[in-house]
């Protein structure tokens, strides 16, 4: 049997939800929080008329956006503001997140074996570089690199614009720095790195978390902890535009597995976990939201093209993590999908659960992005919260967005349950959380309800928090 893997802290940004207790209310509101892009993120309307005019491009100007991303406490965290102005804001939201994780486990001023805990992230992809490095690009364009020269005079008064590469920019756009600025600024010893598995990124980190702890000695003196988390921002329209020229960029909604659905939308947040085994968990009494039984990742191997998944690659990613957990998948009352709203996503992916799971569990099907977008690095981590939300709270979720099912899907309503109502789940509460990535990475991950044996004070303190984020 593996060892269990017990969530004792959470912690996210996410559009229109600065914490779990917001983000749980919204989804049990079935909120959907798009809108149109923001004009300090960039000039949707003027760009989308010169790219179809140009190229023939035509991107709808709606995303999920989180605001004040620009704020930052610079001095609390000993840093100076020259560094803070050349960092990545995903690197400083995952600083600020993971701290808020570390409060919510009653962690931040207990002790834990800080040498031998790992950090996890998952990031695809540093926007902000694009931005830090648009003066030098500008000299390059200037002098013809790319091309015919641009006008001097013009290029230069946009590059005066835009500060240059400066002593700490370079560590301010690695993607990397997102894993290691967070074991540099807590003092951690553990392996610390960032995952890329594109879309799958975060809910890779949360597997690489668990197969950490597990892989460790037996504790002698304070317990070690892992954190696993995701980051994703939108700072220029590239992914937009790019998502939108392979089709698969939907309307002013995104709704997974519907009558409606053309695409998804996309999204932005940051999400870290903090994770600790279960019997080091218990023995320190620490609030524990679910308990990871098995978790899995794999390849599809070879594809036809890079953002084609897999339904077999699919299928034995869920059986490799329904062996590693010995458990029967019967039992699963939830999946929360990965759930693109694409029609060839959806296909695959309801093919792959039927094939494993929906013949046996006719499980409750969800999928996070209906209420906030594609968060790319951060996808994962969304859809973890929200299984690990919905066993902490005895609630199966609605799934925003949804009416009836695609016609293409009819054939799998028989085995899954699809609602717009929050219901009182019934009986041991176990769910399973999927997250597949461009080029064939797939994790899967299963998660049972924490003991039954009372809540610790910790876990008393928070349902009081928690008391307005419960069932209508």
């Amino acid at each position: 049997m593996p060892t269990d893997i017990a969530v004792i802290g959470l912690a996210c940004r996410f559009p229109d939800a600065p914490d779990p207790a917001a983000f749980w209310a919204n989804i049990l509101a079935r909120r959907a929080s798009f809108r149109e892009v923001p004009e300090e993120r960039w000039p949707q309307s003027r760009l989308t008329a010169t790219m179809r005019k140009d190229r023939g491009i035509d991107c709808l100007p709606y995303g999920a956006f989180i605001d004040g991303i620009e704020l930052f406490a610079g001095p609390h965290f000993g840093m100076a503001p020259r560094r803070v102005d050349a960092m990545d804001p995903q690197q400083r939201l995952m600083l600020e997140v993971v701290r808020e994780a570390l409060q919510d486990a009653g962690l931040e001023r207990r002790p834990f074996d800080r040498r031998r805990t790992a950090t996890f992230v998952g990031a695809c992809v540093s926007e902000y570089s694009a931005v830090s490095t648009l003066a030098w690009r500008l000299r390059q364009l200037e002098v013809g690199q790319f091309g015919d020269e641009l006008e001097v005079d013009a290029s230069l008064r946009i590059a005066k614009r835009v500060k240059g590469i400066r002593s700490y920019t370079l560590p301010g756009v690695l993607v990397s720095m997102c894993a290691t600025l967070v074991a540099q600024t807590f003092d951690l010893g553990g392996p610390a790195f960032t995952m890329d598995a594109a879309c799958a990124s975060s809910l890779s980190a949360v597997v690489q978390a668990c197969t950490h702890l597990r892989g460790l000695p037996p504790r002698r003196g304070d317990a070690p902890v892992a954190i696993a988390g995701g980051v994703y921002l939108q700072l220029v329209p590239d992914c937009m535009v790019g998502f939108t020229q392979v089709g698969a960029i939907g309307n002013a909604q995104c709704r997974p597995f519907d009558a409606n659905a053309c695409g998804f939308l996309m999204g932005e947040g940051v999400g870290a976990v903090v994770l600790k085994r279960l019997e080091d968990a218990v023995a320190d009494g620490d609030p524990v939201y679910a308990v990871v039984r098995g978790a899995a990742w794999n390849s599809d191997g070879k594809g036809d093209n890079p953002s084609q998944p897999s339904a077999a690659g699919q299928r034995e990613v869920i059986e490799m993590g329904l062996e590693h957990a010995a458990i029967d998948p019967s039992t699963i009352g939830y999946v929360e999908c990965h759930g693109t709203a694409t029609a060839l996503g959806d296909s695959i992916e309801l093919q792959a659960l039927s094939e494993s799971i929906g013949a046996v569990a006719r499980p409750r099907l969800g999928a996070v992005k209906a209420n906030i977008g594609h968060a790319l690095g951060a996808a994962g981590i969304a859809g973890f919260m929200r299984a690990c939300l919905a066993v902490h709270h005895g609630v199966l979720p609605p799934q925003t967005g949804f009416e009836q099912w695609h016609p293409d899907l009819a054939r799998f309503t028989p085995l899954f349950e699809l609602s717009t109502d929050a219901t009182p789940w019934q009986g041991f509460r176990r769910a399973a959380v999927s997250s597949f990535g461009f080029g064939g990475a797939n994790s899967f991950v299963l998660i049972d309800q924490a003991s039954s044996d009372g809540p610790s004070p910790f876990e008393r303190a928070r349902a009081v928090a928690w008391s307005d984020a419960s069932v209508p």
